[in-house]
């Protein structure tokens, strides 16, 4: 979303969220504006609470703060965002597989098909990262 404005918020929630279902958000206004859900707020005082409130969104908050700090090293840049969340999304989604089937194959073959960066592909990309 662009802003959180009431009316994009409106639009969004409608477009992503299930009509009937219980919304537990931190009590802005504009949820209530939202057709066809439910609002349920949750006004949270201190970081103590919020962990026994919302426990899940706690964890995948603090697990996102750990990538950034553990991964990265605590330093990204705005543009690097949507690949930062893809990545995470990518490790989150399979942190308790037991199995990883052709990882190393898979690895291999995309290590064989990708072509290797000439010195002016990383001058262009260095540019157009810059302006950002």
């Amino acid at each position: 979303m662009d802003t959180a404005s009431g009316e994009n918020l409106s639009r969004v929630v409608s477009q992503t969220v299930a009509k009937g279902a219980t919304l537990r958000t931190d009590g802005w206004q504009a949820y209530q504006a939202v057709p066809g859900v439910k609002h349920r707020p949750e006004v949270i005082g201190d970081s103590k609470q919020a962990s026994t409130v919302l426990p899940l969104v706690h964890r995948v908050a603090s697990l996102l703060k750990r990538y950034v700090k553990g991964i990265l090293y605590g330093s990204w840049r705005p543009n690097w965002l949507g690949w930062m969340l893809e990545d995470w999304e990518y490790r989150f989604n399979r942190r308790k597989a037991k199995r990883r089937p052709l990882l190393f194959e898979r690895l291999v073959q995309w290590g064989a098909e990708l072509r290797v960066p000439t010195r002016k592909d990383w001058h262009d990309y260095t540019l157009a990262t810059s302006r950002l």
